[in-house]
């Protein structure tokens, strides 16, 4: 398996990665996006897409969140690696 990574470059997926967790907050109801809607309490805090007309899906938010989640989860595990935290 090490022979498959050998010159992968894993500085271009990381960046790839950092790219995709900013690019999905266009899709997070922030209260200033909420706010527009008819019951905005009901999807503060959901995901939507912004292609389909702010289509908001049980599936899309648990791709968002569980990506988020894994994200954030491998993030920590590297600062405690790095003793920063």
């Amino acid at each position: 398996m090490e022979d498959l990574l050998h010159d992968f470059n894993l500085g271009k997926l990381q960046e790839a990665i950092e790219h995709r967790v900013r690019h999905q907050l266009n899709g997070f109801f922030f209260p200033e996006v909420a706010m527009y809607f008819k019951s905005p309490r009901a999807i503060l805090g959901a995901f939507y897409i912004r292609h389909h007309a702010f289509r908001c899906r049980i599936d899309d938010i648990e791709h968002n969140i569980s990506g988020y989640y894994n994200y954030y989860n491998t993030f920590w595990q590297q600062l405690k690696r790095m003793a920063v935290v």
